[in-house]
């Protein structure tokens, strides 16, 4: 018996007119800039997970650097013992990895009361807790001579 082949899946992103995903894009960046930098404390921080046996030490954090038009993040991990004390940056910015993996046309769950980058913010804390935010880029910079005082630039997701 012959099976019918299943259509391959692609990102809705992709589905869309080159200049129409520009634009879906650039807006979703600057969405995800904006709720960022609304927690942003004095130090720059803007998202950690807090370790419960020493909240002054957190597992992991990011900090926020650049404008709307173009921001990176700084990103500290201190659950993967090779990276602790040792920075990388996310560069979020023309990566369509990024976008592809955290934009959703129709947000699951969307409750009207809360903003819709929170969810973004949701979906890349979530890949961070799972080691999918450039962790194993950094670690591979890192073991090809990466230093702390200056430490790689990942521009990509890593997949599950």
């Amino acid at each position: 018996m012959f099976r019918k082949k299943r259509p391959i899946s692609t990102p809705a992103s992709y589905r869309l007119p080159p200049a129409d995903r520009l634009r879906l894009e650039a807006d979703f960046l600057e969405r995800v800039y904006d709720a960022l930098d609304r927690t942003r404390d004095v130090g720059g921080v803007v998202e950690r997970e807090l370790n419960v046996k020493n909240r002054d030490h957190p597992h992991w954090w990011w900090v926020l650097h650049g404008t709307r038009e173009r921001w990176c993040l700084e990103i500290h991990d201190n659950r993967i013992p090779e990276l602790v004390g040792k920075p990388y940056y996310l560069d979020p910015v023309g990566d369509p990895s990024f976008f592809d993996s955290f934009w959703s046309q129709e947000p699951i769950d969307l409750d009207p009361q809360i903003p819709e980058e929170n969810y973004f913010i949701g979906n890349i804390s979530t890949a961070m807790d799972e080691s999918l935010l450039g962790q194993a880029e950094a670690l591979r910079a890192y073991k090809s001579g990466a230093t702390p005082d200056n430490p790689p630039w990942v521009h990509t997701i890593e997949s599950a």
